[in-house]
Order: C-alpha cells, then sequence, then structure tokens
C-alpha cells in the first residue's frame, strides 16, 4: 500500500488531506491518481505483521483510515503538496483531556488525526 494526498488541499486544518490506500498497485511519488475503493477505519495489521507473525492489536492502539482500492489510475504526474509545519500549531499541554469531543487544537492526539498521513515538516 501507499499513502495518497490531495494535491489541492480543503483549508479544513481539523481533517486530513491524506489517507493510506490498501492496493499492490505499484505507484511512484508525484503520481497524480485517481483512486476508486471502499473507506474503512481499521488497524494497519499488514505494516504490522513480520512474515512468520501473527497480527494482535494492541491494547488501546489507534486506527487509520484506509482507501481499500478496487481501481487506481494514473494520470501522469503533479507536484507534491506543501508540507505541513507540524510546529506552527501543535497542542503541547494535553494529550486528550476530552475522548468524545474531537479537538485538534487543544488536544494533540486529535491533532495529530487531523495531520494523518501527510507530508509534514
Amino acid at each position: 500500500g501507499f499513502y495518497a494526498q490531495d494535491i489541492k488541499a480543503d483549508g479544513n486544518t481539523k481533517t486530513s488531506d491524506a489517507i493510506y490506500v490498501v492496493s499492490k498497485e505499484k505507484v511512484a511519488v508525484g503520481d497524480r491518481l485517481t483512486i476508486e475503493g471502499e473507506v474503512k477505519e481499521g488497524y494497519m495489521e499488514s505494516l504490522s505483521v513480520r512474515p512468520g507473525q501473527t497480527f494482535r492489536k494492541p491494547t488501546d492502539s489507534l486506527t487509520v483510515t484506509q482507501l481499500f482500492a478496487s481501481k487506481v489510475t494514473k494520470n501522469g504526474t503533479a507536484a507534491l503538496p506543501e508540507s505541513v509545519n507540524i510546529s506552527e500549531r501543535m497542542p503541547k499541554d494535553i494529550v486528550d483531556n476530552t475522548p468524545t469531543v474531537y479537538d485538534p487544537e487543544h488536544d494533540a492526539l486529535d491533532y495529530w488525526e487531523s495531520l494523518e498521513g501527510m507530508l509534514t515538516t
């Protein structure tokens, strides 16, 4: 699989512009893609297992938004999106004080969720 990021950010700092694509398609950095498939929230089982090992979901591990691609079409190339500077707005004092409220401006856990899979510096 691979991560794909929208080349045109939606401007919403509460949501990620990237997604992990579950596919055997060979792609290169800078490929412009059209991807069709089903989006699911789940554990990165295929990345967490070495040959011969069995995946066991760690207690309290985090999920990843994944696109299970049924079709990947290459449409040429594109410049990479601008990276997000993680230090500009990263919460430093609170990990997650309200687990049922999504608050990336104040909770570090939610902040990292808002950048899931994106190009950062």
